[in-house]
């Protein structure tokens, strides 16, 4: 986008707000944790790069069965890696994610 603006005569300006650190860069994990994580029932996807970063750390085999996305470029990324979405975030909110993942699951959701 940057790049489109500044051929239009825009000063941009890039800023970092953020960094997404995957896998074991972001430091070493407990052994128990990545055993637990594996036996998860599903898992959210809440970004492409989240994708990567399950497959990194849990191996493709170790990436829970269920797997939700919280829209259609992070389920795009995990078809692309082999995980088939169970479920797609009709919005990109909590509750539209919760909704998804308890379809997915085949479970009510409680009352508020």
């Amino acid at each position: 986008m940057a790049k489109g603006l500044r051929a239009k005569g825009w000063v941009v300006e890039d800023v970092i707000a953020y960094e997404t650190v995957c896998g074991h860069a972001a430091g070493p994990f407990d052994p128990a944790a990545l055993a637990e994580a594996r036996q998860a029932d599903a898992v959210v996807f809440a970004s492409p790069s989240a994708v990567q970063g399950a497959i990194d750390v849990l191996g493709h085999d170790g990436v829970p069965p269920v797997a939700v996305c919280i829209g259609d470029e992070t389920a795009a990324a995990a078809s692309a890696a082999g995980i088939a979405p169970a479920a797609i975030a009709a919005e990109p909110t909590p509750r539209a994610v919760l909704e998804a993942l308890v379809a997915a699951k085949g479970s009510r959701v409680g009352a508020q």
